[in-house]
């Protein structure tokens, strides 16, 4: 155990209420994306090559929030909980308390750039190369939204910046049940774990025993924030300014392959799911279910940047 651990700074889960009606952190984070990665598509629509007229930005927005929604959680649900969404069917259902696939939302989000781009007869790439490059900015404010819901933590570490997570009672009868029997003895009326949990938000004295029994872990979200959501972002952005949209593709091909990276990569300080655990093993390093996932994604974006390269430079259209 490391000699200072940094306690999980606990934030209400929701963000505003207004009597019965409140908006969690989780669906504000959804909400500032596609706001803000929408404004960021219209102004990619309006540099050269200019290939995407904004009107159709504008009109996309619709088509990409049902391909995140509906794609993000069927594939959760497909990829990661299958049993047990079968037993509990209606749970598919409260999206409030998370549980969104990015490769379910990519896929979701790939069928709605092929269906719309038909539909508008747009370039599919054309349009892919803008739309990929706000997707950063979601996956940003969605790994702080993880954070922030106390889930997807990560491993057990020794750095001097772990942390310890409350959430993590769920996982292990053992620490839940010695966790209850400290905290009654502070208060009978923390007899539960989900009650231990609450009561560590602003009870000095239920941190303080849950310090002694939490695993110091690597605060992966905000690993997973930084590479998948700041420095994907930054890598794009550089990709733009060097021309990159004149050949079709190419943008597309790069945040595939950035977001594989990325994610096998960050994969190795998260914790893995824990009805899934580690799929199987190569030697002494586990492979998780993420990692699998963006196997085919990486392979994608190098396809597609050499199909890319190959063609010639689209000339600059006239908006």
């Amino acid at each position: 155990m490391p000699l200072f651990t940094i306690p999980f700074p606990v934030v209400d889960p929701i963000a505003v209420a207004f009597g019965p009606f409140a908006i969690r952190w989780y669906a504000l984070a959804y909400i500032v994306s596609l706001i803000v990665g929408w404004r960021y598509c219209l102004l990619l629509a309006d540099r050269t090559p200019r290939l995407v007229d904004r009107r159709d930005i504008d009109d996309f927005l619709v088509w990409a929030t049902l391909g995140v929604v509906l794609g993000g959680r069927i594939g959760f649900v497909l990829f990661y909980n299958l049993p047990y969404y079968i037993d509990h069917p209606f749970q598919m259902l409260e999206l409030w308390h998370g549980g969104m696939s990015f490769h379910g939302g990519a896929l979701g989000v790939t069928v709605a750039i092929i269906l719309f781009a038909r539909s508008r007869q747009t370039s599919i790439f054309a349009l892919s190369d803008i739309v990929i490059e706000a997707i950063p900015i979601g996956l940003f404010f969605g790994r702080l939204a993880n954070f922030i819901n106390d889930e997807l933590w990560g491993r057990a570490t020794t750095v001097w910046w772990a942390m310890q997570f409350p959430t993590e009672l769920l996982t292990d009868p053992q620490k839940a049940a010695a966790a209850v029997e400290g905290a009654e003895k502070i208060d009978p009326h923390f007899n539960t774990v989900d009650a231990v949990i609450a009561a560590y938000r602003d009870n000095p004295q239920i941190q303080l025993l849950l310090a002694q029994i939490l695993t110091p872990r690597h605060p992966s979200q905000l690993y997973e924030a930084s590479c998948e959501g700041a420095l994907l972002f930054l890598l794009l952005l550089y990709a733009e300014h060097r021309g990159a949209r004149r050949w079709p593709g190419i943008e597309t091909g790069i945040f595939l392959a950035g977001y594989a990276v990325a994610r096998m990569s960050g994969e190795f300080f998260r914790q893995p799911d824990v009805q899934l655990g580690f799929l199987f093993r190569i030697g002494e390093f586990g492979v998780t279910m993420g990692q699998l996932l963006s196997i085919p994604v990486l392979i994608a974006g190098a396809l597609i940047i050499g199909w890319a390269r190959r063609n010639p430079a689209v000339a600059a259209a006239n908006r």
